[in-house]
């Protein structure tokens, strides 16, 4: 199990700064990413800020846009997120990163959340 953990909330926060860093990294504006996505430059603006949950197919037309593969920018998310926001995880409700390294990291039954 890692030391700390993160939220579901904590990961979406770090995937839009993600979204945000690499968009300024590669110096383009958040118009030219919309165009490039296919997306609203609005859409854009909401996605960095966190006010939108993004679709997968969405994470990937911006990662393409960005020139970026999926999961370069899925290990830095969950690095920042860790980083930035990770807690001591407690023992009987498991995140994400204390689920996907357990022994039994199964998908649980429709209808039953095993994440916080």
């Amino acid at each position: 199990m890692p030391e700390k953990c993160v939220s579901l909330d904590s990961y979406m926060d770090s995937l839009s700064e993600e979204i945000r860093l690499r968009r300024r990294f590669a110096q383009i504006s958040q118009e030219e990413l919309g165009q490039r996505a296919g997306l609203h430059r609005t859409y854009i603006s909401d996605v960095e800020r966190g006010a939108r949950n993004l679709s997968m197919k969405t994470f990937l037309r911006l990662c393409q846009a960005l020139e970026l593969s999926p999961a370069s920018v899925l290990l830095a998310t969950e690095s920042r997120a860790i980083s930035d926001h990770g807690q001591p995880c407690p023992e009987d409700l498991p995140c994400i990163s204390c689920f996907a390294e357990s022994e039994d990291a199964m998908l649980p039954p429709i209808g039953q959340d095993r994440f916080r």
